[in-house]
């Protein structure tokens, strides 16, 4: 796997998300709560996500860098080589610190493929 990626399985119950990626696969949820122009809370049943874990002082650097970690993986650059098309809900954690912080991206395995992986 690359870098400090890792794939898992975890249930993502009430997930503070929001689906605005164009071209995505969807992930069966069910819409808990809609704040229009704002966010929406779903719900998601067991599943299986793709992780990685950047450490950084800069929250855009973060990002840009946990974001760059999973689309190479997505585009085949995985143990098996598999492309898998961009999903969403796209998960973003930080654990906040005194020094660096570090941050938790996750990408939502496809439905169709999770039991390839």
């Amino acid at each position: 796997l690359l870098g400090s990626l890792e794939s898992r399985r975890v249930p993502a119950q009430g997930t503070v998300t929001r689906d605005s990626l164009a071209g995505t696969e969807p992930h069966p949820a069910r819409l808990r709560k809609a704040l229009p122009g704002s966010y929406e809370i779903r719900h998601y049943g067991p599943a299986k996500w793709v992780s990685t874990s950047v450490e950084s002082m800069d929250w855009d650097s973060a990002i840009q860098t946990g974001f760059t970690k999973l689309n190479s993986y997505i585009q085949g650059k995985n143990e098996k080589e598999m492309k898998i098309k961009m999903t969403a809900p796209v998960i973003s954690y930080v654990e906040p610190g005194s020094g660096p912080f570090s941050l938790s991206m996750d990408f939502l395995v496809p439905k169709r493929i999770k039991n390839n992986f």
